[in-house]
């Protein structure tokens, strides 16, 4: 999966999305009011929540053990799951 499919998912369609990286699970949901987007991230027990902010910033971010989601993608390190 590429960033733009992830994105075309999630901002386009509405899904969350989990991973599992190093064996633990992570996950990103998805609000969308008045055309703002608001996200909260997980990984294991720490969480994160995003917003108002774009796509790109969420997926950008260094949350997963120093790794951005982009980052996992493009090493294929994870795999990605919809709700």
């Amino acid at each position: 999966m590429t960033i733009e499919e992830l994105r075309q998912a999630v901002v386009q369609e509405g899904n969350d999305f989990y991973f599992d990286y190093k064996e633990i699970h992570a996950g990103v949901e998805f609000t969308a009011e008045d055309g703002i987007f608001y996200f909260s991230a997980w990984y294991g027990d720490k969480v994160k929540d995003y917003g108002p902010v774009e796509f790109d910033d969420v997926v950008s971010d260094k949350f997963y053990d120093g790794k951005s989601v982009a980052e996992l993608l493009i090493e294929g390190a994870i795999d990605i799951d919809f709700a």
